[in-house]
């Protein structure tokens, strides 16, 4: 990762083609009319290196160290909110067919998500940081930011942990109001984790 930041240029090449290889190429064999034409081309494409999570790695550093310009982190905000409608809607429809909560077009690797990650990312940058805070919320802030990663890294067996040990799936519950407490109950229990890990000093160098 660090030979490709490096450079300015070919940070932007691999988080365009990235973009489109991981959360729009890699995902035409999920759509049954064309899968029977794009399963073998998908899997014989040699792009498996811009699969996984390294495009939101690359693309927050990009966004941390260089500027926008404003039209592109307008289109990116715009796409974001309709990205979120979207989603919300084709979740509530989903959810009401089958009964239970169906969150699988909240999936990470989801060019919607990957949008709405990227115009949060650049709202904080561009707004929030330049809120004026008291000095115990700056520190708050910081430390938040420190055990963020750590969240990251737990947030999967949190939410496997409810699903499949209290039962917590949302069926009974409307997605509209389930899905936000959802988020701020695994972010919350994440974060308490990460803050356990973060004092214990190998894991604190090394992981989180």
């Amino acid at each position: 990762m660090r030979k490709i930041t490096a450079d300015k240029k070919v940070t932007e090449y691999f988080i365009a083609v990235g973009f489109v290889a991981d959360f729009i190429f890699a995902k035409l064999p999920q759509i049954e009319p064309i899968r029977p034409y794009t399963y073998d081309l998908v899997k014989n494409s040699n792009l498996f290196f811009f699969y996984g999570f390294s495009v939101f790695f690359v693309a927050g550093y990009y966004f941390a160290h260089y500027e926008i310009k404003p039209w592109l982190r307008r289109t990116i905000y715009a796409l974001a909110l309709a990205s979120f409608a979207v989603t919300a809607c084709v979740t509530y429809d989903l959810s009401m067919k089958k009964g239970e909560l169906d969150a699988s077009a909240y999936a990470s690797l989801l060019p919607n998500t990957a949008i709405s990650a990227f115009a949060v990312f650049l709202f904080f940058k561009k707004v929030v940081s330049k809120l004026r805070l008291s000095e115990r919320a700056s520190c708050a802030v910081a430390e938040i930011s420190a055990w963020s990663f750590g969240v990251y890294l737990v947030h999967v067996l949190v939410r496997e942990f409810m699903v499949k040990n209290l039962a917590i799936t949302g069926a009974d519950c409307s997605p509209l109001w389930f899905i936000p407490v959802a988020v701020l109950g695994i972010f919350a229990v994440g974060l308490l984790f990460s803050m356990v890990l973060n004092h214990i000093p190998f894991i604190r160098k090394y992981f989180v």
